[in-house]
């Protein structure tokens, strides 16, 4: 027995990073693939919990679609943006959260949210020079659970990193290094 004809909203995986381009933040966001998606609504927020709508684009419903909206209002201090994808028929899908620091000129990254909750932990870099860096996850143990490479174009920017799907709730330490620099955090994975 179908209760519900209406198809779900198919925006699969959208992945959304911000950076700073001239004290605006540059939001973009690439879709593996779309069906039936109308538009996609950029939305902003100066505390990461309450969300506003700054811009509407029309979605291309194809394979690997690729979308940027560049905030020149993006207030100095922390900005957090996600996608709302929004179907044909009214149906409503999200994207992870992208942070960005606008006039902050310190090297860092920092880690958010912070406790982790779920299987994705979102980094941001911040105004970290050009370059290869590579990406560690350590457990208390010292016991390397995550390793993989990032190709940075310099600046400020945020990734999403999708953790082991064993990983266990704990203290942990991200280490993310280049030839001459290196950079760390600790998080905590509930």
């Amino acid at each position: 027995i179908v209760f519900n004809s209406k198809a779900p909203l198919y925006a699969s995986e959208i992945k959304v990073k911000a950076s700073v381009k001239a004290k605006a933040a540059v939001i973009d966001w690439i879709v593996n693939a779309e069906k039936d998606v109308d538009h996609y609504t950029v939305e902003s927020s100066r505390n990461g919990k309450d969300f506003s709508a700054i811009n509407n684009t029309q979605a291309n419903n194809k394979a690997n679609s690729a979308y940027s909206y560049t905030d020149n209002q993006a207030a100095n201090g922390d900005n957090y943006y996600c996608i709302k994808a929004i179907s044909k028929d009214g149906s409503v899908q999200y994207s992870d959260i992208a942070k960005v620091t606008i006039g902050d000129r310190r090297e860092g990254i920092s880690i958010y949210p912070n406790p982790v909750v779920g299987k994705t932990m979102n980094v941001q870099l911040s105004n970290l020079s050009a370059g290869n860096y590579e990406v560690v996850l350590y457990n208390a143990n010292g016991q390397q659970t995550i390793l993989q490479s990032l190709q940075h174009a310099g600046g400020s920017i945020t990734t999403t990193l999708n953790m082991p799907a064993n990983i266990s709730p704990g203290i942990y330490k991200l280490v993310i290094s280049s030839y001459n620099k290196l950079y760390t955090s600790k998080m905590i994975v509930e």
